[in-house]
């Protein structure tokens, strides 16, 4: 008697509304792709990527709106990470068995790594609002206006 195997269905290839429509809201809830498609039932990354690349459904508009969408959850998250000092400081022993209270710069460094990342990505999937503005000042020496050759007082030549 032969053993019978059921084969397992594997994750899901072919596009459908419903996943869109799953993973969209939760890219502009600030989820990462990579964090989603842990989700067994969610297509693996290459999938979807390829949904993108090929438009499927219009999908590539829809998936540049919600990575759009999302940067002001990622910013909710920045402010989150910024404010949150629990673990900035650690008690440690001392030889001595005295304990003490020092900052863990380990930690520190790990949270402003998380906001920089985040920020960068902001940067990155919503320019228009978060892109790194450049503003140029133009002055004269002493910082006057600067004349240009019209605005010069002709001298009468006598």
């Amino acid at each position: 008697m032969a053993h019978e195997t059921k084969k397992s269905p594997g994750r899901p290839r072919s596009y459908t509304g419903a996943l869109a429509t799953e993973i969209l809201g939760r890219l502009r809830s600030g989820e990462t792709l990579a964090s989603i498609c842990r989700d067994d039932h969610i297509p693996c990354k290459s999938t979807i990527l390829g949904w993108i690349g090929d438009d499927v459904s219009g999908f590539s508009a829809l998936h540049a709106h919600a990575r759009e969408m999302s940067t002001y959850a990622i910013a909710e998250q920045v402010v989150e990470i910024a404010d949150d000092g629990t673990h900035d400081y650690v008690e440690r022993h001392r030889r001595d068995g005295s304990a003490e209270t020092t900052l863990d710069a380990e930690h520190v460094q790990r949270s402003k790594l998380r906001v920089d990342t985040r920020k960068w990505l902001m940067e990155r999937y919503n320019p228009k609002v978060f892109g790194a503005r450049t503003a140029l000042e133009h002055s004269a020496p002493g910082g006057g206006p600067i004349l240009g050759i019209a605005m010069i007082p002709a001298k009468d030549k006598e």
